[in-house]
């Protein structure tokens, strides 16, 4: 407990807030779910913020990440979609075989 003391922390305590910010509560529920004790770490460490110089904005990372993956997926889905458009005349209005005429 002295290590605890000297270092300004709390040891956790799950399903205490303030030990170490706010708990997760998808961590705390994977805990009682009966989930391994590395996926509940795993969770723990990747939503729980932490506090004072340790804190983390999780919130603004997750919605970064979340925002990424759905600016990544729309940028595939209008490229594959340019080049079947593309690749076919006939859905943009070109519906012949061939020109004639000067």
């Amino acid at each position: 407990m002295t290590a605890w003391r000297q270092a300004g922390e709390r040891p956790y305590r799950p399903g205490i807030t303030g030990a170490t910010g706010t708990t997760s509560t998808l961590a705390d529920t994977a805990a009682r779910a009966g989930l391994p004790p590395t996926s509940v770490a795993g969770l723990r460490m990747a939503l729980e913020q932490g506090r004072g110089p340790r804190a983390v904005p999780v919130r603004a990372s997750l919605v970064g990440v979340t925002a990424g993956i759905i600016a990544l997926t729309a940028a595939v889905t209008f490229g594959t979609s340019l080049d079947r458009l593309l690749a076919t005349p006939r859905l943009y209005g070109w519906n012949f075989d061939a020109a004639t005429g000067s």
